[in-house]
């Protein structure tokens, strides 16, 4: 957490030791509603979490219900899938039916934990320990290791339905578009708008960087600006 924004010496000051030792840094700080890589370290705690709690709902013999609501938490606001929330990119699925996604996910731990696999098993740990050791947020297709049908292999699955626009995530919906994952009620749209039309200027005058950045892509987009929704087509 900061206050001042921009270029600025970042010190850290170890105290730990009889003898005091400082280290400085010159960094860029990002300011309100501007696009950087400050939400990198966010999404690779994120990742990180997703570990610890896939561990410990693979191990244990009943899901904890707590656990399973936070990673479906962390998949839907960081876009950050897992083998056990993967479905949530889905074209159909729905990202705002909360009690839903959280009873899906539960029952599939509840399944894996009874039909699991020496292989099943070698998945989910190699998934694991790829989240734990993440150093970057990833910027490529998702996904995740699976089991390959009919063989004790693992294969690599991509889920492409999920990006990053700015410092939002989007999931990819049927005749809806990119999807703010912001967006509470996928039927509250406020006002469609024309790409590079006058009423779409006119949105910019009111949008901050992150938010021009999620405008600026092509394709129809569902965006969360402030209390609204609106909806960015290419064409009438």
């Amino acid at each position: 957490r900061y206050t001042t924004s921009g270029r600025q010496e970042v010190t850290i000051t170890d105290r730990g030791g009889p003898v005091q030792r400082a280290f400085g840094r010159l960094l860029w700080l990002a300011g309100r509603g501007v696009v950087d890589q400050g939400e990198t370290a966010t999404r690779m705690w994120a990742q990180r979490q997703q570990a610890a709690l896939t561990r410990r709902l693979r191990t244990a013999s009943t899901p904890n219900a707590r656990e399973v609501s936070e990673l479906v938490a962390l998949t839907v606001e960081h876009g950050l899938l897992t083998e056990h929330t993967e479905w949530i990119a889905d074209e159909g699925a729905n990202h705002t039916d909360v009690a839903m996604n959280e009873a899906r996910c539960m029952r599939g731990l509840q399944d894996a934990s009874r039909t699991l696999q020496d292989v099943q098993a070698l998945a989910q740990v190699r998934n694991e320990d790829e989240r734990r050791r993440r150093t970057r947020a990833p910027i490529r297709t998702q996904g995740s290791w699976f089991p390959m049908r009919g063989a004790r292999d693992l294969a690599w699955v991509p889920w492409p339905d999920v990006r990053s626009f700015g410092d939002r995530i989007f999931f990819y919906r049927h005749r809806l578009g990119w999807v703010d994952s912001r967006i509470d009620d996928l039927a509250d749209i406020d006002a469609e708008i024309l790409r590079w039309s006058e009423s779409f200027f006119a949105l910019l005058e009111a949008t901050t960087a992150s938010e021009n950045a999620c405008l600026a892509q092509p394709g129809t987009i569902l965006l969360a600006v402030g209390e609204r929704v609106f909806r960015i087509v290419d064409t009438p």
